[in-house]
Formats: structure tokens, sequence, C-alpha cells
């Protein structure tokens, strides 16, 4: 077990610990450049209701399984990975269609697929010491690298806003981490928006104790932005080891079930094929300018619209609009129909 034993409290000094360093840690997914999810790590993934966090685990679950490089741009494991998955609000049908849904456009083999392994009973309650115990148990038995629990508030029976109570319910999962070695990924709620939390990272935006966002080694944060043709979310990481990572908008395809990078170049042209469709297909070009900065708020001091022509030309690019230079000025007409709605 190299330096360090059975015994919690071998003691050795830094003399030691230099000749004799611990392995580098590696990630399941990212790197020390982003410290998304290490591995003998805790997670705490959150976010408000409906933005897809149970999507989000399963999404990691079904890439890792099928061995895939890399997830929202980011690498994975190499070689993939096994994750086991405590499912307390979906019950298995649900989990069957969205998983069917998800391996339309890249099936799993057998053997893949035997790397996830979903509970078939929510009623869940992992503060009980026999339950414990037994899922424990299981966890040595299919040695997972990742083993989620969806959503953490399901499986304890303590007052989520005490500390002590909360400490004593997360005792046993970091335990985990080095015994018998997996890194569990817990999906918690956020906390209902008011004055008092608007202004809070996103980091402290999840309900409940301190212990919550004390205890976990990364916390990733999908921050609701938009309801763009499905869940929008500005995805984050405060990470214990690693730098910050750079915050990205990621949407649900809520047609495949999958995260998708979402970038605001992309919501404009979907916003933009929604103006011109609304004005009857064809739109002026200082009109449209004028809606693009209003909208995002861009300041424009010289007159030269750049962003906002950016943005038309990235709909011109897609094969959105088409351009028209008219005697009275510039148009543009729609060539296909689309929407993109604020929340």
């Amino acid at each position: 077990m190299g330096i360090l034993d059975s015994n919690p409290f071998k003691w050795i000094n830094v003399g030691q610990l230099r000749k004799n360093p611990p392995p580098e840690i590696p990630f399941i997914w990212g790197s020390k450049e982003d410290g998304l999810i290490q591995e003998r790590s805790f997670i705490m993934v959150h976010s408000a209701e409906k933005q897809g966090k149970s999507m989000f685990l399963l999404n990691l679950a079904v890439a890792g399984a099928r061995g895939d490089k890399e997830y929202l741009g980011i690498p994975l494991k190499k070689g993939g990975f096994r994750t086991m998955i405590v499912q307390c609000e979906v019950h298995l049908r649900a989990m069957y269609e969205r998983y069917i849904t998800m391996i339309k456009n890249g099936e799993l083999n057998e053997e893949q697929e035997e790397n996830i392994l979903i509970n078939g009973y929510r009623a869940v309650t992992l503060t009980n010491p026999i339950l414990f115990y037994m899922f424990k148990r299981k966890i040595k038995e299919f040695k997972p690298d990742l083993v989620g629990i969806d959503p953490l508030s399901h499986m304890l029976t303590e007052d989520e806003n005490s500390n002590v109570a909360v400490g004593r319910g997360l005792a046993p999962l970091l335990k985990l981490r080095d015994d018998p070695g997996a890194t569990v990924i817990v999906v918690h709620h956020d906390a209902k928006v008011s004055d008092s939390n608007l202004g809070r990272p996103a980091r402290q935006r999840s309900r409940g104790a301190n212990r919550l966002t004390a205890d976990p080694d990364s916390i990733i944060s999908l921050t609701p932005v938009k309801k763009c043709e499905g869940p929008t979310a500005r995805l984050s990481c405060s990470a214990r080891y690693g730098r910050e990572l750079k915050p990205f908008r990621v949407r649900l395809n809520e047609d495949t079930f999958w995260f998708e990078r979402y970038s605001v170049e992309q919501e404009a042209v979907e916003q933009v094929k929604k103006w011109v469709a609304d004005e009857g297909g064809t739109i002026p070009e200082d009109e449209l300018v004028a809606m693009i900065e209003d909208k995002w708020l861009i300041k424009d001091t010289q007159g030269r619209h750049r962003t906002a022509l950016a943005y038309i030309k990235k709909a011109l690019d897609d094969g959105v609009l088409v351009r028209l230079k008219l005697t009275s000025g510039v148009e543009y007409t729609l060539l296909k129909e689309g929407s993109c709605t604020s929340m």
C-alpha cells in the first residue's frame, strides 16, 4: 500500500515523503489545468431544478463506458471507466428510456454496457449502517471508478441545514475515496433564488449546510442562463486540486439527451432566426443590429457595430440568412425557421 498501510495514523516525516513520493492521482475527467473530476475524490454537481443534473451524470457514465476520448471537449480517462449510479428520484423505466435515447448515435457493445451499474429500487438511505455496508460491499465487488449518488438529499435522513448532521452523513461517503478507493459524485439542488443568494459565486448557491461546499474536492456548477431549445447553463468548477476552469456554456439537447457546448454566437443565430421570422421573413440591417445590441447589452461607441455584425455573419455562414443589398439599404431574408426563448 506504499508509504501508508491499513493504519490511518501511521506518521511519516517530510524527509520520508520526499524520498517516497506518492504517485500522482490521475483524472477521470479533466486534468490539473481544470481540476474537474480526479480519481479517489469527492465531487458535488449542483444546479437549479430541471437543468439536467441527472443527465449530466448519465452522460459521463456512458462516455466512460464507451471509452470516449473526451466529453464536452475535455479529456476523459484513457481506456474508459466504470460507473455505479445510486438513483433515488428516477425509476428504472425512465433510466431505460434516457439510456436508449442517448446511445442512438453510438451503440455500446455488451461488454461496455457492463461498465454501468444502476440500482433497481429507489428507496435507499445510506445513513442506515446495514444498507451502507451492503452498498460498500457492492462497490468492492464491482470496482467502479465513479460512484454517483443522485440526489444526495434523498439518501440522507438528517437535517441538511445542520453542519453536524451533514458531516455525520457525509463521513462514510468521504471514506470511500481511500477504502475501497473510488470517486464519489453527489448530485445536489440549489437553494431557491432570493435577494440574499443572488450575488453569490456559483459554488455557494447549493442549498444546505456549509459542509456541503467545504468537503468536496471539486464543485461543478451548472448555473442557468437561458432556455434555448433545451436547458442551458454556465458550467464552472471550483477545485481543491487544479487551476480554475474557464467557465463555458452548455445546453442539454433534448432530442439526444447529451449536453453540448453552446456559445453566445450559437444563441445569437437562433435568436436572429426568430426575430426575422417574427418580422415575416425579412428585416432591415439597422433594425437587426439594434435588436442584437439591445439584447446582449453591446456598447458600440464608434458606430462600427462589429460584434452585432459578427453575429449576423455567423447566421449567414450557417446558411440561416441571405443578405440583400437594395437601393433603400441592406436587408436580410430568412432561409430556415428556428427559435430561442429566454427563461
